[in-house]
């Protein structure tokens, strides 16, 4: 469900930066923030958790940590931002 965070508005750079700093404020303020690119994966920031689960119930929601999607969404945005200034060699 995770590779949904790669679809439409979220193979581009801005989108990501957008929502990691959506998820710090969030933390920051003690506040549930939500986001999807689908309804294939819709992930809620709680404090330290998220949870994972996709619109159409048919995959039991599951937990990640928050450092977790974090780094999964820096990694993300920095390839992101070498693919869109042509920075990887062959793609």
């Amino acid at each position: 469900m995770l590779a949904h965070l790669g679809f439409e508005e979220f193979s581009k750079s801005d989108k990501i930066k957008y929502v990691l700093k959506e998820i710090n404020k969030a933390i920051k303020r003690k506040q549930k923030y939500s986001f999807a690119s689908d309804d294939w994966c819709i992930v809620e920031v709680l404090g330290e958790k998220c949870i994972i689960r996709n619109g159409f119930e048919e995959f039991e929601p599951f937990e990640v940590d928050t450092s977790f999607m974090l780094n999964l969404l820096n990694d993300w945005m920095n390839f992101l931002i070498k693919y869109e200034s042509k920075q990887i060699p062959g793609i």
